[in-house]
């Protein structure tokens, strides 16, 4: 709440559906970013080594892999890149009204996966990790993600 009882900016725009539509569709491509980011360090490759081989250019993976390129990426491509960095890409369509439910559940059943096969992740803010040439200049402050920790094979929760 601002001051003098008012609200702020991002309360006001927070009421909008559309604008909260489209900070949800973002987070979504952050998190993937950041996890197609940590892969790609894990692996210690550069834009053009997944461009290879991904059999694209190293300018589309720039434009998908730069801060909030990622929705415009093609979705073949998407499934290209998580086959070259040893992942598979899962989508999934999930009801509107369940999503709030389900979406945690599979989260948690990730991390339990992770967890039961490389031992409980570090917990680390984001100014604690190191700093990387593939890191997202986006990172909001405060947002949670999971991505891989390349010393250990799991998981690390930033934020």
């Amino acid at each position: 709440m601002g001051t003098r009882g008012t609200k702020s900016l991002l309360e006001r725009k927070a009421e909008n559906p559309e604008y909260r539509k489209r900070q949800e569709e973002g987070y979504a491509a952050f998190k993937l970013e950041a996890q197609i980011l940590a892969a790609l360090e894990q692996k210690g490759w550069s834009y053009s080594q997944l461009a290879d081989a991904t059999q694209t250019s190293k300018s589309n993976i720039c434009r998908d892999l730069k801060g909030g390129g990622l929705p415009a990426a093609s979705l073949s491509r998407l499934y290209r890149i998580a086959e070259a960095l040893g992942m598979r890409l899962v989508t999934l369509l999930i009801p509107k009204e369940q999503v709030q439910f389900v979406v945690p559940e599979i989260e948690a059943l990730v991390r339990r996966s992770f967890n039961a096969a490389f031992g409980e992740p570090e917990v680390k803010t984001r100014a604690a990790l190191p700093a990387s040439p593939y890191a997202s200049e986006n990172v909001a402050a405060g947002s949670a993600v999971l991505v891989a920790d390349s010393a250990k094979g799991g998981l690390v929760y930033t934020y």
